[in-house]
């Protein structure tokens, strides 16, 4: 098929569904696989417009934890059960990222208004399995495409990566 709009369709139908099935892989991989999926829906210019625009859903509707999920990550990192520290909490939070999100509560203690961020179990785990993943898949497009050379951003999410999921550092602030 030489070129002209035939070979145009086609390459945009394949663009189109490439780009769905990596956002679902994405978020059902959640992890590493949103964090690289919303950085490629900034690549406008390098990747195919379909890709880009097909990826930005992962900066705006993301998957969330269950509310069970979210109470068993409280009682692990506070080591106490959500009832005990807060007199009330929405289960329906008021953001969701890759990493984590964060619900609307009242502590207990206080009385006082609060934004709970809470990581998604087995983000942390998974995260870091991601990395080796992402690292294997950067180099492989690096050798076929190298206009797609995108192993340095892999090595940059690599190094920030233990310090975004330690919300202890976040906590301390600058």
């Amino acid at each position: 098929l030489g070129p002209g709009p035939e070979q145009d369709k086609l390459w945009h139908d394949s663009f189109v569904l490439t780009a769905v099935e990596m956002r679902k892989h994405a978020e059902e991989a959640k992890g590493c696989f949103i964090k690289a999926g919303q950085v490629m829906s900034t690549m406008v210019g390098v990747l195919p417009d379909e890709i880009t625009s097909e990826l930005m859903s992962l900066t705006d509707h993301l998957p969330v934890s269950t509310p069970e999920e979210v109470f068993r990550m409280i009682r692990k990192d506070l080591g106490h059960a959500p009832r005990d520290v807060f007199s009330s909490f929405d289960l329906e939070p008021v953001a969701s990222a890759s990493i984590a999100q964060v619900h609307k509560a009242r502590l207990r203690s206080t009385g006082q208004v609060v934004a709970v961020k809470v990581q998604h179990e087995g983000v942390d785990k998974l995260m870091m399995e991601d990395m080796n993943t992402l690292t294997t898949v950067a180099g492989q497009v690096a050798y076929w495409s190298p206009d797609l050379d995108f192993r340095n951003l892999v090595e940059e999410m690599r190094e920030v990566l233990p310090s975004e999921l330690d919300f202890r550092e976040e906590r301390r602030g600058p």
